[in-house]
């Protein structure tokens, strides 16, 4: 079922009064000395008049986070989400943390803030075209349901939307009917394994977050290696770009695809890398393959489709002569070229090296990235909670 979210605010302005409780006073002096940290944002609870079904549940509430994401002022949503259950007071911890970061960018005018809110539709599915509810099954993941529901969010547009969003991929919602009412017990969805945690994620305060993102935006380091080679094919960012662009939700049947369930990030990075390359499109893509980096219709090489696989694929013996592809680390993302590879991993993970997620620069003014799994757009400002490293390719040896 489509629901087109236009018609649906419509709808919303007229079956809901919006009820502002301020909750800010109603904490004792002595509550606010035990909490984790503080954020200077007012919080609201917006309660509808009306009782919802399970599909205007599912549709206000993403109306409603996004009314949150592009005021950059947090509201209390435990009218939508079961808060006893950590993954969900987690996601709202990391919700007030996008929404802290995105604020102090935008005072600072760090880097592009996305404020304008695009249409977006709701595809409810049957089923999922995946094996999850297997892997839930078996691990018991799911708490005591009443109501499973899968659901795919798409746009038309070239531009990014919120990454609670995952446009173009799947999610998967367990809710439970309380008190006549539908309340959301999970939500999986490409990328929320970042705010996934066995503890309670910290509430970043105005000044912490304020203290990051200088760190983010000076150039502190200087580039790792100076690479001076005449030898090999010269990377030309703009057509990698090009290509990421074309293909973000269109899969090119030239390659294997891997589903979002098990993640395409560092497959589509590998092609958008390759096309980079290349003269055109309509190339032989195994001249453009060396023996460690390789990929086809039934599957690609470690450094191939292995986000940790990758990164040492293109970080070794910099700067060299040998058959691969080389360039350099920079140290933040204003030193990273149109075409440029970040990689990033959650600041929840407690290992070094489990960097999990590939990303492409498209759009330098904007600090616009392109990834698979989910397959769509996302600003740097919206990269909240995440370790970063970047890399600039410049070229290509092959024998």
């Amino acid at each position: 079922m489509i629901i087109k979210v236009e018609d649906m605010k419509k709808l919303l302005l007229c079956v809901l009064l919006l009820t502002v409780i301020s909750i800010g006073g109603c904490v004792d002096k002595e509550a606010k000395k035990t909490q984790i940290s503080t954020i200077d944002l007012e919080q609201t609870i917006t309660v509808p008049v009306k009782t919802l079904s399970l599909e205007e549940t599912i549709e206000s509430y993403f109306l409603a986070k996004y009314d949150i994401y592009t005021s950059m002022q947090y509201v209390d949503l435990r009218y939508y989400l079961d808060l006893s259950y950590l993954n969900n007071e987690n996601y709202t911890r990391w919700l007030k943390n996008l929404v802290q970061r995105r604020k102090v960018i935008e005072e600072n005018q760090y880097f592009f803030v996305e404020k304008e809110q695009k249409d977006f539709e709701i595809n409810f599915n049957d089923a999922p075209e995946d094996n999850r509810m297997d892997f839930y099954e078996e691990r018991d993941i799911l708490p005591e349901f009443d109501k499973i529901v899968h659901f795919t969010i798409t746009a038309k547009t070239d531009s990014g939307y919120p990454p609670f969003f995952a446009l173009n991929d799947q999610h998967t919602m367990a809710l439970k009917k309380v008190k006549n009412r539908w309340k959301i017990l999970f939500h999986y969805f490409p990328g929320s394994s970042r705010h996934r945690s066995r503890d309670l994620i910290d509430i970043i305060s105005k000044e912490e977050m304020e203290v990051q993102l200088l760190k983010e935006v000076q150039n502190t380091k200087e580039v790792q290696s100076s690479l001076e080679l005449s030898k090999g094919i010269v990377y030309d960012g703009l057509k990698a770009s090009e290509y990421a662009k074309k293909y973000i939700n269109s899969h090119n049947s030239r390659f294997y695809t891997i589903d979002d369930w098990m993640g395409n990030c560092a497959n589509f990075t590998s092609q958008v890398l390759l096309y980079g390359f290349s003269k055109s499109e309509n190339i032989n893509v195994r001249d453009y393959m060396t023996d460690k980096w390789y990929a086809g219709y039934g599957g690609g090489s470690p450094a191939w489709e292995n986000v940790g696989y990758f990164w040492d694929f293109l970080i070794k013996d910099q700067p060299g002569t040998k058959e691969g592809m080389y360039g350099y680390t920079v140290n933040n993302v204003n030193m990273l070229d149109v075409g440029g590879i970040a990689q990033i991993k959650s600041k929840i993970s407690r290992e070094e090296s489990s960097f999990s997620h590939n990303l492409v620069l498209v759009n330098k003014d904007k600090l616009l990235f392109a990834q698979n799994s989910p397959d769509c757009f996302i600003y740097y400002s919206d990269l909240v909670n995440v370790d970063l490293r970047f890399f600039n390719p410049k070229r290509l040896i092959v024998d």
